[in-house]
This record gives structure tokens, C-alpha cells and sequence, in this order.
């Protein structure tokens, strides 16, 4: 057994176990082994090499096959970096090939983006059990990663999932304590944060477009939300990495909140379903991005979701404004994302229209928003619960105040 070969595999399980990448192929006869993890910006494909052979013409050909084949996961981005166990340093259009070595890298920056990597061990006291032990080792990186079906899987190996799941779960197993309190569902959604545009317009209340996203109106509310995120929000993590997940779906919440605050009369309005149009926008521009648009299993899945969810949008007691804002929010930012230089001038576009969108919603919010239903009965109802319940009087009693000045600028004490 060659010792370099251990060493490869002991620096592939470094980049699965620390940096979330995949472990596509290994070529043993030709000594190379490939890595994968699209929602790395700079390498999101690496190849290891323990020849340090020249690349030959036909050579060149078949890594940028390979690279072009990978397109659909990698967004455009085709660049390669080989790390070489043995060899030189070389530098090609798109592909480069840095030097590793013990105690030395070719490239002083690759340090900087893969931290550990210069600590991945070089001793090799038995070759055997050494090998022994890196394929376990790497093989329950890989099975750990890839996780199981269902919920569990997904949960352990998706980061923004488990984060909204557990808050939501949080939030559902609050409001359920708190109607022993309150004896009323809506109150208690009210007190944890919904979307409720009184205390929001009168009270200043603007936490609401965040922590309304949390909220649901019963179990089955609850767990269609989580099982469209748990769906959706998987596939996307793998390709995104699951910082632009979280920035995603929090942003079409709250963007969907501004237009139902801007367009809907509604007074109360609660549920992830906002985000998860986010993520619904997002796959839609992926599948163009990626191409994956033009297989015609894939574009069918694609029409049948976007035709059951426009049926959803007309069933009752549906914030389809919501819904819209999360969808508009989540197409942008996947435009933002994008990384194929053809949408090069799309991509500054979409970020300049992003933020005019994020500006002229504050300035709609601020000057028109949508007239409300006044429901006094229900504001003092909440109001009660927190003087009573809770002494929150501190909290009440301005707000009182608030919300009086409010409904006599709207004429009802005339």
C-alpha cells in the first residue's frame, strides 16, 4: 500500500468531517480521488492527487468533462483546485494546483480557508491498520452526512432546518402553555409575537415581522410549514450552505410581512409559510442557474409544485400576499447568489433592486399602509392578560395609550 494514498484519504476525510464536503469518486488506478460541496464559494470541487504527474492534453480533456458534468450542482462555478502530493505548483484557466506537503502548502492563502488542513497527520506507523482506520473514519463521515430518510436524517445533517424547527417547535409548545393562561388561541398568538398590525401600527412594534414567522395556528399549521422546509430546504442546503438558508428564509419573512402589512387588511397573520416561499423562489432560479430547468422530469415536479401552491394561495384564511412578498424575496436573492458569469449583469441588477425593494417597502409601510379592522375587544382582552397574568403593567399601560391616540386618528371616537 502506498503511503501517500493513506495520506490522501486522511486529507479527504479532513474536508468531509470539517468543511462538508463529498466524497464523489476515488480513480485508484489512476491515483486521484474527487470532493464535492457546492456551497463552497472559492473550491466547491477538489481533486487529491498522489502522482504529481504532468497533466497531459488528454489528461486536461477529461478533468474539464468532469468539471462540466458537476455544472448542475456547482452553479456555474467549474473551477478545480488539485491538491498534489507530489509534483509542482501549476496555474491553469480553470483549474489550479497547489503543493501539499508536510509542514509546507504551496499556496500560503489555502491555510487561511481551510484551517486544520496543515494538521492532518503524515505518520504512518502500520500501513494497514492506518488504512484500516482513515476508510472507517471516512466512512462514517460520509454516512453521518448523508444522513437517513426522514426527519431525523434530515435534521442531524441540515443546519437551517434544525434551527427554524427547534424555534418553531419552541414557539408552538409556548403557545399551547400559554392557552391554559389565556383560554384562547388567538390572544396567546398575539402575546407571543404575531403579526397583529394594531399593536404593530399604534405600538411600534416591529419585532412582529420576525417573530410571527415562528408562530402556527394549530399542529397540522405547524407541520406542513416544517415538512415544506424539511422538503425543500435539504436539497438547497447541500448547494448553499446553510448561512444564505437562514438569511433567505429570514428575509422572506420578513419582506412577506411588509406586503401584507402594505396590502392586506387582515389583523393577525402568523406562520413560516413566508420563508418557505423564500426557499420556493430560490429552488425556481436554481433550476435555471443549474439547467436542471430542461429535464423534463425535474420541470414537471417544478410545474406540479407551483400548481398545487397556487391552489393553496386561494383556499381561506391564506395570506397570499405573504406568500408573494417570500416568493419575490427568495427569486432575488438566488439571482444575488448566482455565480454563472452569463448572469454577471442580472446579478448586479438584482442587488440594486433588492435593496430599492427593501426601501420602498419601509417608505409604504411608513406612509400607507393597508387599513386595518379594529377589533378593541381583542386588544383589551390581551391587554387583561398581561396586567393580570403576568403584571405587566409596564408594558400595558403605554401601549393602552398608543393604541387609543391610533384609533381616535382613525375616527372611532368621534
Amino acid at each position: 500500500m502506498d503511503t501517500l494514498q493513506i495520506i490522501s484519504l486522511r486529507i479527504a476525510n479532513y474536508f468531509v468531517k470539517h468543511h462538508d464536503y463529498r466524497l464523489l469518486t476515488i480513480n485508484q488506478m489512476q491515483g486521484e480521488l474527487f470532493l464535492l460541496n457546492p456551497a463552497h464559494e472559492k473550491y466547491p470541487l477538489i481533486r487529491i492527487d498522489v502522482t504529481g504527474n504532468p497533466l497531459s492534453a488528454q489528461k486536461i480533456v477529461a478533468l474539464n468533462q468532469f468539471m462540466l458534468s458537476q455544472q448542475p450542482l456547482t452553479r456555474g462555478n467549474n473551477f478545480l483546485l488539485t491538491l498534489a502530493l507530489n509534483g509542482e505548483p501549476e496555474m491553469y484557466d480553470n483549474h489550479e494546483i497547489v503543493v501539499i506537503r508536510e509542514d509546507f502548502i504551496s499556496k500560503e492563502s489555502l491555510s487561511k480557508d481551510f484551517k486544520g488542513l496543515s494538521k492532518v497527520s503524515w505518520a504512518i506507523n502500520n500501513p494497514v491498520d492506518d488504512l484500516r482506520k482513515v476508510v472507517a473514519s471516512l466512512n462514517k463521515e460520509t454516512k453521518t452526512r448523508s444522513g437517513g430518510r426522514g426527519w431525523i436524517g434530515v435534521l442531524k445533517n441540515s443546519t437551517a432546518v434544525l434551527i427554524f424547527t427547534i424555534i418553531s417547535l419552541v414557539f408552538f409548545a409556548a403557545t399551547v402553555l400559554l392557552d391554559g393562561v389565556t383560554g384562547n388561541r388567538i390572544d396567546s398568538l398575539i402575546i407571543l409575537g404575531g403579526f397583529y398590525k394594531p399593536f404593530i401600527t399604534a405600538g411600534g412594534e416591529v419585532w412582529r415581522f420576525i417573530t410571527a414567522g415562528f408562530l402556527h395556528s394549530d399542529i397540522l399549521h405547524l407541520l406542513a410549514n416544517l415538512l415544506a422546509l424539511n422538503n425543500i430546504g435539504f436539497i438547497l442546503e447541500k448547494i448553499y450552505g446553510w448561512k444564505k438558508m437562514v438569511i433567505t428564509i429570514m428575509t422572506a419573512i420578513i419582506v412577506g410581512h411588509f406586503f401584507v402589512y402594505i396590502g392586506e387588511t387582515s389583523v393577525l397573520t402568523i406562520g413560516l409559510s413566508g420563508g418557505v416561499y423564500g426557499l420556493f423562489g430560490l429552488l425556481v432560479v436554481y433550476a435555471f442557474e443549474s439547467q436542471l430547468i430542461n429535464q423534463p422530469v425535474f420541470r414537471n415536479q417544478l410545474v406540479m409544485i407551483v400548481m398545487i401552491n397556487l391552489f393553496i394561495n386561494f383556499l381561506p384564511n391564506v395570506s397570499w400576499l405573504g406568500h408573494l412578498g417570500g416568493l419575490v424575496a427568495g427569486v432575488m436573492l438566488g439571482l444575488v447568489y448566482s455565480r454563472i458569469p452569463q448572469w454577471k449583469t442580472l446579478r448586479e441588477s438584482s442587488q440594486k433592486a433588492l435593496l430599492l425593494l427593501v426601501v420602498m417597502l419601509v417608505a409604504l409601510a411608513y406612509v400607507r399602509p393597508a387599513k386595518t379592522e379594529i377589533y378593541a375587544g381583542t386588544d383589551n382582552a390581551v391587554l387583561k392578560v398581561l396586567e393580570e397574568k403576568f403584571n405587566a403593567s409596564w408594558y400595558t399601560e403605554p401601549l393602552r395609550e398608543k393604541l387609543f391616540k391610533y384609533y381616535q386618528s382613525r375616527g372611532l371616537f368621534e
